[in-house]
């Protein structure tokens, strides 16, 4: 059950931006370069660039909020440009062991 009153400005859903989290990003970035160079997948500059524009947000994004963000240092990206990027991202993110019942 969710619980829409546990959500506040007190308890926000996604945790504030800090020292530790806007370093989180780099770091998530190197290690998502390294998981695909374990599985020989290309890990491309635009694959980074929305990763990290993921990751430094601290509230999910939609794939246009993805594109204006990338478009703040690059020229806008096309939009099945950052699709592609995001079911790359979201097909290869590492999955918990499978574990039968």
């Amino acid at each position: 059950m969710l619980h829409i009153a546990a959500m506040t400005a007190t308890n926000p859903p996604f945790p504030r931006p800090t020292m530790i989290t806007t370093a989180a990003p780099r770091m998530r970035s190197v290690t998502a370069e390294r998981v695909c160079e374990r599985r020989a997948q290309r890990f491309t500059p635009i694959r980074r660039q929305v990763l990290r524009a993921l990751l430094s947000s601290h509230r999910p994004l939609g794939a246009y909020e993805v594109i204006d963000e990338l478009a703040k240092a690059m020229p806008r990206p096309a939009p099945i440009t950052v699709y592609r990027a995001l079911d790359f991202l979201i097909g290869e993110r590492p999955r918990p062991p499978h574990r039968e019942p």
